[in-house]
């Protein structure tokens, strides 16, 4: 493989000769047809293209798009789950010539040439884009962000179901394993410390790709999107503690720090790890419309990717995927005796054991997860590869088959303090040299803070966050964690007994996949030369072109604040309503008035906490159910040992386990006199006697003298209590 630069020289109208432009590639140089007959020129190359071996070879075909579901408010957008987008670059990309339906087109166009490359391609599906689009098929309303209004889109499904229904052809006659989903930085996940996050990244996707695709996933393996992992976020996730870690060569390392060469590792906790070329996965990762310098590339390999042209990123890329082919025919001519003794001092100084030894070069070819290069650039490489296939200079190999090799015996470890540092064949197989060491000492781990001992670190103990312009800061790790707390509550005061509550998870997981997408690996290495602004990328000049990851920090810091204002808007729909600012009660044990309101399309548990001053007593009714978008009166036992008095009742509403929902109430309470009330009530009896005995008197002595008159009748009784017959006057009869 050479280095090609080709000037394009003139002379501007007006100047003086100048070169133009330039342009930097990769030549591969192979045998040709002609050359590999019997006694055709060139028989040294025919030689060895004769007696290499071939290499194993494993395309791992990444299914991914940049996440752009956005969190929804529970009731606050309607009372009907949405898939509510942040653009439409999602539903762009699923229709004819969009990105997605590129990458299938791709891949179906290369197969068809070479059956044999099936063999060796396994789909890396993310999950998360599985779930949108599957609820974009099933009919769910899409809402898009526009620059004014959203807009609501009505044709959608039939567009996702066709694209998920080719999906599931080709998942059917490939290997399948999932991604992380919205290609979540795994260190940051294990850094919030919350355990629906560790689900989702661990057991989730392999559930999800069954779901939607109908397939279980091929192997158990991980494979990190940033190409890195620590071993603390190993320890933290429990799905990762056993699972095969398929990661950059350049992020582990032998006991005495060397790199080691590409293929199967053990690793000292017992686990193997899958490691692939770091300088291959680079050219891969630059080439696309969003060019991006990964973590795990030499710090010597990053330059302004931008300053090269689509092209000239791609064929270098080919010639990336043919270098160990080239690699295995110079070592299949240059083998023997001689030369091998002379190359072994070589060797005992360090070279690497993948440039002194006989066996191929196994080749794992890992784009980038969102890989943003067209369908005939994609083809291109999967053709190069069929190619070599058809040439016998790569044997396909399916990437359940490359984790079953058995590991080399020399034990590596995860190690991330090499991110950064100067990776060359000179110093690859030995620890290369390191400013940091002499002058920082490595920092103890007790003294790191709790987010800090999962991310990643230099090779002086400091946070790769000091050097690195794609990690997530600290403050963005911790504000994740605090609103996956709120998320794991609301989930957990869902009335799952009501047969309403069903749709509470499509109300609730979107929450989760927001705070996925705050971090995000995607794009945050895009752009610049993969240094932070303080390297000499200054934002405000033109000429020196965006800092590295500033479109991806800002979609990250936006994620975030909807995450939050969802939140906000879904714990303030659940709250309590007083009876007025005075309760007054009518006795000393009068019930208690309260409305408990649920504004979210779920029916929700919750109880009330009551903070109640001495001498009141409120009965607590425990844990009780309020009806989706509805609400429930309460009436709560109370008992006043005060004397008209106002005290005041501080009430909340608050989760089956005590954490908080709603904004705490106070009620003035004017409690009833209960002395006073006793002495109305005994006078009141007195006066009520006094008043019949009076009554009695009067009768009887109109009784006695006979004036006394029968209300039911009108007459007059005569002294006996007979009744008297009524007067008639003189002419009766």
């Amino acid at each position: 493989v050479y280095p090609l630069l080709v000037n394009v020289n003139g002379t501007p109208a007006g100047g003086s000769a100048a070169r133009l432009d330039d342009a930097r590639v990769l030549l591969p140089v192979m045998p040709s047809a002609l050359q590999l007959l019997p006694g055709a020129a060139g028989t040294e190359l025919a030689s060895r293209a004769e007696t290499s071996p071939a290499s194993d070879v494993t395309v791992v075909y990444p299914i991914a798009a940049a996440p752009t579901r956005r969190a929804i408010s529970p009731g606050l957008d309607g009372p009907a789950p949405t898939v509510h987008l942040t653009d439409d670059s999602l539903l762009t990309s699923l229709g004819d010539g969009g990105r997605l339906s590129g990458l299938l087109d791709a891949l179906e166009d290369a197969e068809q040439s070479n059956d044999e490359l099936s063999t060796a391609v396994c789909l890396a599906v993310d999950p998360e884009l599985l779930r949108t689009t599957a609820d974009i098929a099933d009919g769910l309303e899409v809402i898009v962000d526009g620059p004014e209004e959203a807009e609501r889109i009505s044709d959608a499904a039939p567009m996702a179901s066709a694209w998920l229904d080719r999906l599931r052809e080709l998942a059917g006659d490939h290997c399948t394993v999932p991604l992380p989903p919205n290609q979540a930085d795994l260190d940051a996940v294990a850094a919030t410390q919350s355990n629906a996050l560790a689900s989702a990244v661990g057991d989730g996707p392999a559930n999800e790709l069954t779901r939607v695709l109908g397939v279980e996933s091929t192997t158990d393996a991980v494979i990190p999107t940033s190409g890195t992992i620590t071993q603390p976020t190993v320890d933290q996730i429990p799905a990762l503690r056993d699972s095969p870690l398929v990661v950059a060569s350049s992020a582990v390392s032998t006991p005495d720090s060397a790199i080691p060469r590409s293929g199967v590792h053990r690793l000292e906790s017992g686990q193997h790890a899958l490691a692939y070329d770091p300088y291959l996965a680079s050219s891969l990762a630059a080439t696309g419309a969003i060019a991006e310098n990964p973590r795990y590339s030499s710090a010597n390999q990053r330059y302004w990717l931008e300053s090269d042209s689509p092209a000239a990123r791609l064929q270098s890329a080919r010639a990336s995927l043919l270098a160990p082919v080239l690699a295995n025919m110079s070592e299949a001519a240059d083998s023997g005796p001689d030369i091998e003794a002379e190359a072994a001092p070589d060797a005992e100084a360090g070279e690497s054991p993948e440039d002194t030894s006989d066996e191929a070069r196994k080749l794992l070819v890992m784009p980038p997860a969102v890989w943003t290069l067209d369908d005939d650039g994609v083809q291109s490489l999967l053709d190069t590869v069929s190619g070599q296939i058809e040439a016998g200079n790569m044997r396909p190999l399916s990437l359940g088959d490359a984790l079953a090799q058995a590991p080399d015996e020399e034990p590596v470890r995860l190690d991330s303090t090499r991110q950064g540092l100067p990776i060359t064949p000179d110093t690859l197989g030995r620890e290369p040299a390191r400013e940091e060491d002499a002058e920082t000492p490595a920092s103890d781990a007790s003294e790191r803070s709790e987010i800090e001992r999962f991310l990643p670190t230099g090779a002086g103990g400091q946070p790769i966050a000091d050097s690195d312009p794609g990690a997530i800061d600290t403050d963005t790790i911790a504000r994740v964690g605090d609103a996956m707390v709120r998320v794991s509550t609301l989930r957990h005061v869902v009335d799952t007994s009501d047969p309403t509550s069903h749709i509470a998870p499509a109300f609730i997981d979107p929450l989760r996949s927001e705070a996925l997408r705050t971090l995000s690996t995607t794009a945050r290495r895009a752009g610049g030369d993969g240094s932070i602004e303080s390297h000499g990328f200054d934002a405000d000049d033109p000429l020196a072109g965006p800092d590295t990851g500033r479109t991806a920090r800002q979609a990250s810091a936006d994620s975030l604040d909807r995450l939050e204002n969802a939140l906000d808007n879904a714990f303030e729909s659940i709250s309590l309503i007083p009876p007025g600012a005075v309760y007054t009660m009518a006795s000393p044990n009068s019930p208690l008035l309260l409305v408990a309101r649920n504004g979210m399309p779920f029916p929700v548990r919750v109880s009330v906490q009551i903070d109640t001053p001495p001498g009141i007593t409120v009965e607590n009714q425990g844990i009780i159910s309020v009806p989706a978008s509805g609400s429930r009166t309460m009436q709560l036992p109370t008992d006043s040992e005060q004397s008209g008095t106002r005290a005041g009742i501080t009430m909340q509403l608050v989760s089956p386990d005590g954490v908080a929902l709603s904004e705490p109430i106070d009620i003035e309470v004017q409690t009833g006199g209960s002395r006073l009330a006793w002495l109305f009530m005994f006078v009141a009896g007195i006066a009520a006697v006094v008043l019949m005995f009076r009554r009695f008197l009067t009768v009887r002595r109109a009784k006695a003298d006979g004036t006394w008159e029968d209300p039911s009748t009108g007459y007059p009784s005569d002294p006996d209590g007979e009744r008297a017959e009524p007067s008639h006057g003189e002419g009766s009869k």
